[in-house]
């Protein structure tokens, strides 16, 4: 983890801010403040969560949500904080307690996405585990679309008869205020997997204007495109990843 972000205290995920949730007096959500956003930044890059106080004299404190328990950010107690040089290590999900007297609220965990070039050639190191028919989806020479990072969501679920039944999810999305997805040109391919022979994922987008598809590993959105921006989901039907950063692949993008 980058030093913007102080030394953790572990909370476990069931005796820390659940019971505080059910033994201290709790306010609605987004009744002290209004809610976060997932934010997106590409490698390297200074990235901040900040909130949007409804009333004055409340204290913040942020916390990292992992599948097993929350990691207090000690020292994170202003109403934004902000992630220095973000790497793949701090894409995941965040969240923060306000406080007013005696009323806490804790905001819903939003998400740090990083993106990357897809020219292999200035991205060394960062695709070193990744499969040779992964990299050939741009020819092996970039400057066809860009890599993004999510983390991964242990949530299941069961939607229809695709994804139809999943025991966790990734989504890709831009905040509100970024824009409301991804803007593809021609002949764009969304690829969810570092082997292309893979079939444990089925991977959906969402336009803008409500079109839509649903496929395995790999679909690709309709050209001419139906709406000006996408959002995409993948599923992951069986099993769900262990990496914080969960890469999707998109061709003729412009992030």
């Amino acid at each position: 983890m980058n030093t913007s972000i102080p030394t953790r205290s572990r909370v476990p995920a069931l005796t820390g801010l659940l019971v505080c949730l059910i033994g201290c007096p709790v306010i609605g959500a987004r009744e002290l403040v209004d809610g976060l956003e997932d934010q997106e930044g590409s490698i390297g890059s200074d990235v901040t969560f900040s909130l949007e106080p409804k009333f004055g004299g409340m204290t913040f404190q942020w916390f990292r949500q992992l599948p097993d328990r929350y990691d207090l950010l000690s020292g994170q107690t202003n109403k934004a904080f902000t992630i220095q040089g973000a790497q793949l290590a701090d894409v995941g999900f965040y969240l923060c307690q306000v406080t007013r007297g005696n009323k806490t609220e804790y905001t819903d965990p939003a998400a740090l996405l990083l993106s990357t070039a897809s020219d292999y050639s200035t991205s060394t190191g960062l695709f070193d585990s990744f499969s040779s028919g992964f990299q050939t989806l741009d020819g092996g020479g970039g400057g066809g679309g860009f890599n993004l990072y999510a983390p991964v969501s242990q949530s299941g679920g069961s939607s229809g008869s695709c994804p139809g039944t999943y025991a966790g999810y990734v989504t890709y999305k831009k905040s509100l205020t970024q824009g409301w997805g991804y803007a593809p040109t021609a002949g764009t391919t969304i690829h969810t997997a570092e082997d292309v022979t893979r079939t444990d994922t089925k991977v959906e987008y969402l336009g803008k204007f409500g079109d839509t598809g649903c496929d395995q590993t790999i679909v690709t959105v309709p050209d001419p495109t139906a709406s000006p921006k996408y959002r995409f989901t993948i599923y992951f039907p069986n099993n769900v990843p262990t990496t914080n950063a969960y890469p999707i692949f998109l061709t003729g993008f412009n992030p």
